[in-house]
């Protein structure tokens, strides 16, 4: 399970990279599809905010 809590820990911070490289691309993406690009931002602070969580639970439990 610990195993686990990693791999999705290291996706989510891998999305959340991604999502901050295309924010900072000005491409016809970003542009044409403003709100898709306010949905993975909200995506990413949720994300942000799971990442948070998981690393003081573990913190807490050493």
């Amino acid at each position: 399970m610990h195993m686990e809590g990693q791999v999705f820990t290291q996706q989510v911070e891998d999305i959340c990279e991604q999502i901050e490289e295309l924010k900072k691309e000005s491409t016809h993406f970003t542009t044409r599809n403003e709100p898709t690009m306010k949905l993975l931002e909200v995506a990413q602070a949720h994300y942000q905010k799971f990442i948070k969580l998981i690393r003081r639970k573990k913190k807490n439990d050493e």
